[in-house]
């Protein structure tokens, strides 16, 4: 078991009707001790043992960026967060490296020929 007490592993749903963020929240903690588990959604999907619900809006696309830069952070207690989606989750924790936590961000691998540089737009 991977010891992250020190990390909290969330989901944000800003739709409210995708109950597959909760199966990725429990298929990331496969292997994984977190310090607190949290899922941010307009639709309580019922009391868990495994995660605290956060009772948020619903969410456009720019207001889930505004989220995860703005507000995100008045609900974390912990040094470091993993944020898993319905498409994209912890599917290997064996894989883990503590040096991950050097970094400020990990994400998925980009190709070069579609970043954008300007920095008003993300790239598409």
């Amino acid at each position: 078991m991977i010891n992250l007490i020190n990390t909290t592993l969330v989901s944000i749903d800003g739709v409210g009707k995708d109950s597959n963020h909760l199966k990725a929240l429990k298929y990331s903690c496969n292997g994984i001790k977190f310090g607190d588990v949290k899922f941010f959604c307009n639709t309580n999907f019922g009391k868990s043992d495994f995660y605290s619900h956060v009772e948020i809006p619903k969410l456009t696309y720019d207001g889930y960026n505004k989220f995860c830069l703005v507000d995100l952070v008045k609900h974390i207690d912990t040094e470091f967060v993993i944020i898993v989606q319905d498409d994209g989750f912890i599917t290997h924790s064996d894989k883990w490296n503590p040096d991950y936590q050097q970094y400020d961000y990990i994400g998925a691998p980009w190709p070069k020929k579609h970043l954008c540089f300007n920095t008003q737009r993300w790239p598409f």
